[in-house]
């Protein structure tokens, strides 16, 4: 095999690589054709000087970036990006602290709007209805979402 042709085989075999890394991921098919472009632009250098060594530069520089456009774009469409990705059902946890719904407490520190409130021996992370409410308040539960408790002064 000339040397033409060895740059040739090289930058194509590059090219397929990185085709074939839309369908096999992990980058391994990736990594020999980045192998095989290198491959053929020192071969290019060595073999035609500047001249065949910088077209072969450029031919490998397009490779890359065509690769790296079809990879991004194409990939997440892919029967194999498709096994990756997980297609499950996020579930919303339930609110924490449901159980304190109708309950009364005690603010311990001012509530403008967010501070803490005592219910029983557990302290709880609060937010008043809309007003201020002092220290050591009454307050009742009157809403749980998610992680906020709503309060409302007694």
């Amino acid at each position: 095999m000339g040397g033409m042709e060895a740059v040739v085989a090289l930058l194509i075999a590059g090219a397929l690589l990185f085709a074939a890394e839309v369908y096999l991921p992990g980058l391994i098919a990736a990594k020999f054709g980045f192998v095989a472009l290198i491959s053929a632009v020192v071969l290019a250098f060595v073999r035609f000087g500047a001249s065949g060594g910088t077209w072969a530069l450029v031919a490998a520089a397009g490779i890359t970036g065509l690769g790296g456009f079809a990879y991004f774009k194409f990939f997440g469409r892919s029967s194999a990006a498709r096994s990756l990705i997980s297609h499950g059902v996020s579930v919303t946890p339930s609110p924490v602290h449901e159980n304190l719904l109708n309950q009364t407490g005690r603010s311990v520190t001012p509530l403008r709007p967010g501070g803490i409130a005592q219910f029983g021996l557990e302290r709880v992370d609060v937010v008043s209805e809309g007003e201020p409410v002092e220290i050591d308040q009454p307050v009742v539960v009157i809403g749980v979402e998610g992680h906020r408790v709503v309060v409302r002064p007694v």
